[in-house]
């Protein structure tokens, strides 16, 4: 079997990641965020799908440099996708941003979309993320709102969403490369796919939540961790597993 997909040396590079991060973890209160911080950070959860990880961070800067990402313009929406898109659509060259990231984000038109839509449905309609947060018994019900009432976040974007914002360490960002690593440590035969609703999800999550209690790390903690190690593999770089 291929040095990259040998599941010993995999999970010992996981694990080996996973006590780093843990050993940097400052606690984050989410009640400390305001909304306009808990804004900015679903539109960066809402951009982060299926894109890679600097053109997502380039796009978010330029939109924050923009004044796009301003609560108060999010609850008076009128022109935002238009405006949003144009900031999008626009290719980077690399110096102008501070991730390197050259070339183009994909799907602008959707996203603005997404985003705008989301502004809507969240503040012309009397909600709050700050509201939903607090009124939530559970993460997993938190995360189900999410879902219901934001375009463009399926049940990896609100668990990024909820992880980042300190809310909860038990939820899982089971994407394409934390999928990977189950399928090769044999928790998962399934694919991104197969994980089309939240039920099924929920499924797949539980298995990982097994196995990162398995480990004695959060669920947080070793999500993240897999996510370093697979992405380092995917392009290439092994050194993760020396």
């Amino acid at each position: 079997m291929a040095t990259e997909f040998e599941p010993g040396r995999i999970r010992n590079a996981v694990g080996v990641v996973a006590a780093r991060i843990a050993a940097a973890e400052v606690p984050v209160d989410w009640h400390a965020r305001s909304e306009q911080e808990l804004w900015a950070e679903l539109v960066g959860c809402i951009l982060s799908s299926q894109v890679r990880h600097e053109a997502c961070s380039a796009a978010h800067e330029r939109l924050t440099l923009n004044g796009l990402l301003d609560v108060k313009r999010a609850e008076f929406p009128t022109g935002l996708s238009e405006a949003l898109r144009c900031a999008l659509d626009q290719a980077f060259a690399g110096t102008d941003n501070s991730f390197g990231f050259i070339g183009k984000y994909r799907f602008s038109n959707s996203k603005a979309e997404q985003i705008a839509k989301t502004a809507s449905h969240l503040y012309q309609k009397g909600n709050q993320l700050t509201t939903i947060l607090r009124d939530s018994q559970t993460a997993a019900d938190a995360r189900r709102t999410l879902i219901s009432i934001c375009s463009g976040v399926g049940p990896k974007q609100a668990s990024l969403f909820l992880r980042n914002i300190g809310y909860s360490c038990d939820l899982a960002v089971l994407d394409t490369h934390v999928i990977r690593y189950m399928q090769i440590v044999g928790l998962t035969r399934q694919d991104c796919r197969a994980l089309n609703s939240i039920r099924l999800y929920e499924r797949g999550e539980l298995r990982f939540q097994f196995h990162a209690a398995g480990t004695g790390f959060t669920t947080a903690t070793l999500d993240s961790a897999v996510w370093i190690v697979m992405r380092a593999l995917t392009s290439g770089d092994q050194q993760c597993l020396s």
